[in-house]
This record gives C-alpha cells, structure tokens and sequence, in this order.
C-alpha cells in the first residue's frame, strides 16, 4: 500500500503542473488536483504543523514515484519552455566545450586543453515543444522543433533508465536531464538549462566547435615541470609555471634544462601523467612517480652529452637506498642522486647497454630482497626539488 506517499507536484484540470509551494493556505485553493503517476486525485494539505504536499485522497497501491517523476519532467520542461517562448524570454542552454590554448606552442612546444563556455537561447533555435512527439522512428520524451527549418532538439529525462544508445547513435541533437527527485524537476523552471558542469547530464550529436587560440595570453594556471642540470652536474626537477619557464633568466649557471609538458610520451612508450596531476609535494605515495620522471630525465641528459654527475648513471649505483634515492656500493652508504656531482670515484656508465644491464642486475636484487616497494619510496622522498 502507498497510503503515506506525499508529493510536491500535481496536475489541476488543465492538465498543468502546480508546485504546492507556490499554494496559498489563506487562499481558495482550485482543484480537482490528479496524479502525475496514477492520475488519481489528490489533495493538497497546507496545514501549519506539516510541510506542505499533496496525498492521496484514496489509498492506492499502483502509483509508481519513477512514472511520476517522469511524466512530472516533461509536464513542467513543456510548461516553462512555452511561457519563455510567449513571454519572449531566453531559455539558456550552456555547454563547456573542450578547447586548446596554443600560446606555449612554438616557446615551450606543448599546448593545454581547456573547457570554454558557450551559451545558446533555445528559444531562437526552436519554437515548438511537444511531448512525447515522434521523429525519424523515435519518440522523444520532449521534442523542440521549428516552424522555420528542419531542426529538432530531443530533451530526455532519465530517471531509471539512461536515453537508448539506439536514439544517441541516429545522430540527432540529444539533451539528457537525469531527474532523481522533486528538487530536479522544480531545477528546470531555473534560468539556465546547464549541460557538461553536472557530470551526469549529458548532450549528444550537438555541433560545436572546439576552438585553438591562444587563449590565456601567457597566464597559464597549470604548471609545466622542469627538469634542470646546473653547470656543477647537479640536476633538480620542479613544478613551474609556463610562463616562468621561458623566462632567460633561467640559464643563469644552468647547463641544461628541459620542459616536461602534460601528457608527453617517453621514448619507450610509457606515458607521463598530466603534470598538473603531480603533487607539488613529491613525497606523496602517487603511482604517477615522479621519481621516476627525475631518474628517466637524468639518464637522457647523460646519454644526450649533457654535463650531469649523477649517481643513477654511476656503475656503483645499487638497489636498496635506505635514507635516501642511492645506495653507494663503493662507498656502501645511501646517499642522493646528487652526490655524485662532489664524489671522486664518480665512475659514469658508457653505454645504454651498460646502464641497462645496470638496472637490470639492481631490479634482480630489489626483488630477491623484497625492497623493491620500500626503495621507491625512498626514491620518491629525495627528489631534489631546490
């Protein structure tokens, strides 16, 4: 039995929706009020004591919350969108397209993505709204049309079920409003019919435009990383705006730096996570390591003749740093990546077959030992950063 449903919506005698928020207790209240779901009468109780709602004014055992939820979006998304077409008011459809700023393009040679805001009055698109109107051998649960082109609009309300991938693979225009209660639906009397900042509504086959411009005109908000080697051989990796990054002042005593833009791609495939995802604390258990970018950008520097001292190309670099990214095995010490900038038996691999042996025979002996988790820890604590 449904006897204790309360709704907040019904339908009067010209089948138009009434909110019972907007009903007047010291006023004459005009019914008959029916069902959205069941389209049995309702009566409105606007006591002090209680919210107010509609109820049943007799038992019933057959009336479904989601047919009423349903049937109650498309009743109120008609009502609203034919007074804003009678009163010559804006229906505002806003959507956040992807766009690519391509200012740091030809200085840094990487560009960003960014969500550009577009805003369309439905009401100058469309002049008819009809429920439940059929087009093309589908039936869409609202269907916006107009008297002047062949353009149409289907406006879905998911409240169960999400729209058919039948409807969405026809290719017409399709505008998807998840509806899970009543505070939904009263949303869509709202100035603005938003979709792409709920994660949940969704538009599809709409034609926009992404756009490629150099859009924040050098004020970039993300950071870029950079990789640096000074003229001592002593390398550091730090987040960094991009427009700090083409700045001349940093060759100051650098050797050798390089911008690691989000998303690049190393050479033997594996991809580097968006840097703006990289906590500016790199002591953070992340599984994008960035001590790994750190170790990965200094053996490139050794292998492309830059002037690095560093201990992950020294052929006395072992597997189980404990309080720091090295362990010596000549010294049979941990120490930083950096050490070897200051260490007379710096002794550098010469050959990437040499370095991979290298690793290989440290990975062997990490994994026997069971420290191999540990060490990237460690690794990841001792980037250094200044």
């Amino acid at each position: 039995m449904t006897e204790g449903i309360k709704y907040r919506f019904a339908k009067n005698n010209s089948d138009e929706p009434v909110d019972v928020q907007s009903l007047d207790p010291g006023s004459i209240v005009r019914g008959p009020f029916t069902c959205y779901g069941c389209n049995q009468e309702l009566i409105a109780h606007l006591g002090a004591q209680r919210a107010h709602h509609f109820q049943h004014k007799e038992n019933i055992s057959t009336c479904a919350r989601e047919s009423y939820l349903h049937k109650l979006a498309k009743s109120v998304f008609t009502q609203e969108f034919i007074s804003r077409i009678s009163a010559r008011t804006p229906f505002i459809m806003e959507l956040h397209v992807p766009g690519t700023c391509t200012h740091f393009e030809d200085s840094l040679h990487f560009s960003c993505s960014y969500s550009e805001v577009q805003r369309h009055d439905l009401t100058r698109w469309f002049d008819n709204c009809t429920i439940e109107a059929g087009y093309k051998g589908f039936v869409a649960d609202v269907l916006l049309s107009s008297s002047k082109r062949e353009d149409v609009l289907f406006v879905e309300f998911s409240v169960t079920h999400d729209c058919e991938p039948e409807k969405i693979a026809s290719g017409i225009r399709i505008l998807e409003i998840p509806i899970r209660d009543e505070d939904d639906v009263a949303a869509l009397r709202g100035d603005l019919l938003v979709s792409g900042t709920h994660s949940a509504r969704r538009a599809y086959n709409l034609k926009v435009r992404s756009k490629r411009a150099p859009m924040c005109k050098g004020e970039c908000p993300n950071e870029v990383g950079l990789f640096i080697v000074y003229k001592n051989g002593k390398a550091f990796l730090k987040p960094i705006s991009p427009k700090a990054a083409v700045n001349p002042k940093l060759r100051g005593e650098i050797a050798h730096y390089k911008i690691i833009p989000p998303g690049v791609r190393w050479d033997d495939g594996s991809s580097l996570v968006q840097i703006t995802e990289i906590p500016k604390r790199y002591d953070d258990a992340d599984p994008s390591d960035p001590a790994t970018v750190f170790e990965r950008r200094s053996v490139e520097a050794h292998f492309n003749g830059v002037a690095i001292r560093s201990c992950f190309v020294c052929r006395f670099h072992g597997a189980d740093g404990i309080n720091a990214a090295v362990f010596c095995k000549k010294h049979r010490e941990s120490c930083s990546a950096n050490t070897a900038a200051d260490c007379r038996d710096y002794a550098p691999v010469r050959s990437k077959n040499e370095y991979q042996t290298l690793k290989a025979r440290n990975a062997r002996w990490a994994e026997e030992h069971g420290i191999e988790a540990a060490f990237r820890q460690i690794v990841k604590r001792n980037i250094p950063l200044t």
